[in-house]
């Protein structure tokens, strides 16, 4: 809702560029963390979730279920990486939201990832930090012109197909890829399964 907030802050659209520009490149930044976080989940010796180790003793909250996220591993945080990456981003487009949306991350989205044993806090920190470090460093003035350029163009020329696919995104941000994780599981079994089938 905040970067929605933000892309139309202003009528004039060239009062608005920079805080598109920013979005945008917040946008890309998360989508690459994201997708380096699943590299480094599926090519790291995996980690079982603090609820599925029983050298943990783990003691589940009243009301929580043992039965998900068996075959994902903890390491690192999915959950960190998009909400840490998005806070910084907008960070650059206001400080005191950007604040915010960091103590969100933060309070709101890691710790009770911990406390049901979804997380451990290392997963969390590594994952927080990749979020930042990549936002940070795609929000750089000439890296931010690179990413948002192209797509601010595709904006001008073609906005209805661009707010289409805005919105998609935004859907799925929401949502966590939610759908886009589940489709990229079963592509990725059905490819162990059947190894020749590519070739």
């Amino acid at each position: 809702m905040l970067l929605w907030w933000f892309w139309f802050q202003f009528k004039e659209e060239e009062s608005n560029a920079g805080n598109r520009e920013h979005i945008l490149a917040t946008i890309v930044c998360c989508l690459f963390a994201i997708f380096l976080g699943r590299i480094m989940a599926l090519a790291l010796p995996f980690r079982p979730r603090p609820m599925h180790n029983p050298g943990l003793f783990f003691q589940l909250p009243y009301g929580s279920g043992q039965s998900i996220l068996w075959d994902w591993s903890s390491f690192p945080s999915d959950h960190a990486i998009l909400f840490f990456s998005l806070a910084t981003g907008l960070f650059f487009i206001s400080r005191p939201i950007g604040i915010f949306a960091l103590l969100h991350a933060l309070l709101i989205i890691s710790l009770p990832r911990i406390y049901v044993g979804i997380h451990y806090p290392s997963d969390i920190i590594v994952g927080g930090a990749l979020g930042v470090i990549i936002a940070l460093l795609g929000n750089q003035k000439k890296i931010k012109k690179i990413i948002a350029g192209p797509i601010m163009k595709w904006l001008r020329v073609h906005p209805s197909s661009f707010y289409v696919c805005f919105f998609f995104l935004s859907y799925q941000i929401v949502n966590l890829f939610n759908g886009v994780r589940v489709m990229g599981i079963a592509i990725f079994k059905l490819i162990k399964l059947f190894p020749n089938f590519l070739q």
